[in-house]
C-alpha cells in the first residue's frame, strides 16, 4: 500500500516512525546519507525541516518498492532518540507516492502549510471504529503534502509524522520545510547508469576493484594500483566475456552526479559511465563504459 489518507490499520505509537515498506527493504538496503546526498539520489525535489527542535536527522535513501519503475528512490529521515522517548519527527518523501501505510488516524484540524490548506491528522488512541483521542494524552500527528518544484515542475509526495510534541510545534516544523540543494557526489558501492544500461559494482577481479559492464557485453575494471582490464567482443584481454548479471534495483546515478566510493570517482553522462582512481599509484587511470563499447583511460 502506498501513502495516502490514513486507513484503518491498528499500530502502536512507538511504531509510527518506522513504517517503511518491507518490500523496499527486500529490494535494497537503506543507504545512510546526508540531506544533500539524498537530494542527489532522488529524481524529485527533496525537502528538510529547518525547525526540528534541535534534533539530529538520520537520513537514508532506499528503493521505493511500491512503484513498479525500477530505480525509484524513497528518502526517509528520523529525528529523535532511537528509543522513541522524547520529541520525535519522521519524514518520508518519494515520487509519485510514498510507500507504506501510516496507520489509523482521524482529522484533527486544518493548517496553512507551504501556501496550501491541509488537514493535520491525529493518530487514534482507541481501536476503530471509535478512533477516540484521550484528553490529556500526547497524540501522534500526521500531515501529507503534495509539493511541486523545479523546471520542469516535479511532484514530491511528503508524509511527516510527529509524536511527544504539541500540534503547534508539529505544524511549525511542517511549515519550515525547505528544498535541499543536491550534492555533486554520493557514496554508492553499486549503481546503474541513468538509463539502466550500465551496471557498476565493486569487486569483479579482486575484492576492491571498480568495474562496469553494459547490456551488450562490453565492460572494464580498474584497481587502485591502476591495473586495467577490458572485456567484451573483440577485446584482447584474457577476460573475454562480460556477463550482465546486474541488479535491476540498484540505484540509478543521475546524469552529472558522481559516485565517490572506495577510492574511485565515477560520473554518469547519458548511457555512459566514466570511472577513475582518485589518488595513489593508479591516480587518473580508469575506463569509460557504455552500453555498446568500453575503453581505458591513462593518467592525465
Amino acid at each position: 500500500m502506498h501513502g495516502r489518507a490514513p486507513v484503518v490499520v491498528t499500530v502502536s505509537l512507538g511504531a509510527l516512525l518506522s513504517f517503511a515498506s518491507s518490500a523496499s527493504a527486500q529490494l535494497s538496503q537503506p543507504l545512510k546519507v546526508n540531506w544533500r546526498q539524498a537530494a542527489a539520489l532522488a529524481t524529485y525535489p527533496v525537502y528538510k525541516p529547518t525547525r526540528a527542535f534541535g534534533l539530529k536527522a538520520r537520513v537514508t535513501a532506499q528503493a521505493n518498492g511500491c512503484v513498479p519503475d525500477e530505480g525509484k528512490v524513497q528518502v526517509v529521515a528520523n529525528y529523535g532518540r532511537r528509543s522513541g522517548k522524547g520529541p520525535q519527527l519522521g519524514l518520508w518523501q518519494a515520487n509519485p507516492y510514498v510507500c507504506g501505510d501510516p496507520g489509523e488516524a482521524r482529522r484533527y484540524r486544518k493548517a496553512r502549510i507551504r501556501h496550501r490548506t491541509v488537514w493535520v491528522w491525529a493518530f487514534c488512541e482507541t481501536p476503530y471504529p471509535a478512533c477516540a483521542l484521550i484528553h490529556g494524552r500526547s497524540h501522534g500527528w500526521l500531515v501529507r503534502l503534495r509539493l511541486r518544484a523545479g523546471k520542469p515542475r516535479t511532484l514530491t509526495d511528503v508524509e511527516m509524522i510527529g509524536s511527544h510534541i504539541t500540534v503547534r510545534r508539529f505544524i511549525r516544523a511542517a511549515r519550515s520545510l525547505r528544498r535541499v540543494k543536491p550534492a555533486g557526489s554520493v557514496p554508492l558501492s553499486e549503481f546503474l547508469s541513468s538509463d539502466g544500461s550500465v551496471w557498476c559494482p565493486i569487486g569483479r577481479f579482486d575484492p576492491d576493484d571498480r568495474w562496469c559492464v553494459g547490456k551488450a557485453g562490453f565492460g572494464a575494471s580498474v584497481s587502485l594500483d591502476g591495473t586495467e582490464h577490458l572485456c567484451g567482443p573483440g577485446q584482447p584481454d584474457p577476460y573475454t566475456e562480460c556477463t550482465q548479471n546486474g541488479n535491476p534495483y540498484a540505484t540509478r546515478l543521475k546524469d552529472g552526479v558522481s559516485s565517490d566510493f572506495g577510492g574511485y570517482l565515477c560520473t554518469a553522462k547519458a548511457s555512459t559511465i566514466t570511472c577513475t582512481v582518485k589518488a595513489g599509484a593508479g591516480a587518473g587511470r580508469g575506463f569509460v563504459v557504455s552500453s555498446t563499447a568500453s575503453s581505458v583511460l591513462g593518467p592525465p
